[in-house]
């Protein structure tokens, strides 16, 4: 859906209960949008815009002025005198003001020079209510609570997210020092960018106008990552009349924010944003989706996380595509079939690859109709194990002479584990089967009986002595005609590389090892290619 910077009549309207996160890569036009709606949305007037583009020079002290002549700066970045003249009123429409003399006609590039401005209004509204507090209390012998002013709360706020430092606050300056030596001020311009920062945005925040719309270009600018979601939750909790409306591409951030209506955005082409609304996906992680939405790519949902192999491995056989680890086999299908769903929205094309894991040709079949493809082997393991993938791996390592003798004996070892742990590898096929039987129980009979009879007729359906034998005699046909392909794709034993990799004079991990650093670097394209080759065939 898009918006339009010229007309704006066209724009959607996106209704949140809590903050509103616009989420874009680099050159998607996130700032762009920032400034279309400071300056040209129907809510303009209510837009407090804290810019990417700013300057964290914080005055060591400043001359507070009236609050009128504070909030003018503030807003405006001069005096409302130096645009209109000596008589003027607060401007009906404020956005062409702010875009001539706070942003000097450069709103989505100029550096942002305020912090003086801010500390001004925060001193203003300080000794404003100050001074009226001493009138009040003059008037009465009861104790009167005194206000707490803007700066109180940013000392607050301040001081719990720098829990090892303390703000000193007075005579129109402001000094930190370390909580436990109260004594060894430092000024502001020997504060880090952190703690600049961090005073920076809570009192922007603090001074947006009531009931408005704070607006922040890449609000996780200069912070650390461990703090970046509690100081924005807590400044949320500050200013619980005001919209909050965040431009970022870390996907981190948009995921910390609670109850947030998230807007992914794709592109800007000097007219026209691109962008959808995302959906809210309980089969796939957050971070996740808005990773994916952020990309141009088509995804695969795999298996694993990001530090697994599956994820290494499929980054590399199939670069044309978004690689997304979600954990187990189920959460990959979950996922698929769940984006596949709203792709009406994010145009996307979904693919899941999962492990054989015992699956038989029936639901393979099944899951490849869904869009998920099953690798031809039982675990990702062995895939390394394949004949073509070893053979390679030998050439590189001038073995190739020694691997007709070195690869039966790889076999060896492979059709010996099977026979022994024969009995556990057939019980867990078969159970695997009963499993998937199980599954096909009418879930839509109704009542008592029928639901008990639905039941009845599953259970008399499941013969597990005879898939117990059939079982059985698939297995022996493979340990006896000594069908390594086959073997690979059904027996799930993770200890066969370990036991195979000195065959070939590797220990496991340095096999794994020189593995990854071909796949990594261009001397292991012929590696890559086998692989490849082993790999499910999907359509770009």
């Amino acid at each position: 859906m898009p918006i339009s910077e010229q007309e704006p009549s066209s724009t959607t309207v996106v209704r949140s209960e809590g903050p509103v996160v616009i989420v874009g890569a680099n050159g998607s036009g996130k700032t762009r949008l920032g400034v279309w709606i400071e300056f040209d949305s129907g809510q303009r007037n209510k837009v407090s815009r804290i810019s990417a583009q700013k300057s964290l020079s914080m005055p060591q002290s400043v001359s507070a002025p009236s609050m009128d002549k504070a909030r003018e700066r503030l807003t405006f970045g001069d005096d409302l005198a130096n645009y209109y003249g000596p008589s003027y009123s607060w401007p009906e429409d404020e956005a062409p003001v702010k875009r001539r003399m706070r942003w000097r006609d450069r709103p989505s590039t100029h550096l942002l020079d305020d912090f003086g401005a801010l500390l001004e209004y925060l001193f203003a509204e300080e000794q404003d209510l100050s001074t009226g507090y001493r009138q009040e209390a003059a008037l009465t012998e009861d104790r009167i609570k005194p206000p707490e002013t803007k700066l109180d709360r940013i000392k607050r706020v301040w001081e719990e997210m720098l829990p090892h430092r303390k703000l000193e606050i007075g005579g129109n300056r402001i000094d930190a020092a370390p909580s436990d030596n109260p004594s060894a001020t430092y000024a502001p311009t020997d504060m880090s960018d952190g703690e600049r920062v961090i005073f920076y945005l809570i009192g922007q925040a603090l001074s947006a106008p009531k009931n408005g719309i704070v607006l922040i270009d890449e609000p996780e600018l200069h912070l650390h990552r461990s703090i970046q979601a509690t100081l924005w939750d807590k400044i949320e909790a500050e200013r619980p009349d005001c919209l909050f409306v965040y431009l970022t591409h870390d996907l981190d951030f948009a995921a910390s924010r609670v109850a947030a209506t998230r807007v992914c955005l794709k592109g800007y082409d000097g007219r026209r944003w691109e962008w959808f609304e995302v959906p809210e996906n309980e089969n796939i992680p957050e971070e996740t989706l808005l990773e994916i939405l952020g990309s141009r790519k088509p995804v695969i949902f795999v298996e694993g996380d990001k530090g697994s192999l599956d994820y290494f491995l499929y980054q590399k056989l199939y670069p044309g595509f978004t690689i997304a680890p979600c954990g187990g086999a189920n959460n990959v299908v979950h996922a698929t079939m769940s984006f596949s769903s709203f792709k009406a929205l994010h145009r996307h094309t979904s693919y899941g690859i999962v492990d054989r894991d015992f699956k038989d040709d029936e639901e393979v079949a099944r899951l490849r109709d869904s869009g998920v493809f099953v690798l031809d082997y039982s675990e990702i393991e062995n895939l390394f194990l394949a004949e073509e993938v070893l053979r390679v791996i030998s050439e590189h390592e001038h073995q190739e002479n020694e691997f007709d003798v070195r690869f039966e004996q790889a076999k060896e070892i492979v059709f010996h584990e099977m026979n022994n742990n024969r009995e556990k590898l057939i019980s867990s096929i078969t159970a695997s089967k009963v499993e998937q039987k199980l599954k096909s129980y009418d879930a839509k009979a109704r009542g008592k009986v029928a639901l008990d009879s639905a039941l009845g007729t599953l259970l008399r359906s499941i013969d597990v002595n005879d898939l117990y034998d059939r079982t059985a005699t698939d297995i022996d046909s493979m340990i006896d005609d000594r069908d390594y392909a086959r073997a690979l794709r059904t027996y799930n034993n993770k200890g066969l590389l370990p036991q195979i990799a000195p065959v070939f004079g590797f220990t496991h991990q340095g096999l794994m090892d020189l593995i990854k650093k071909f796949i990594a670097s261009g001397e292991g394209e012929d590696l890559v290619a086998a692989l490849r080759r082993q790999a499910p065939s999907i359509p770009t």
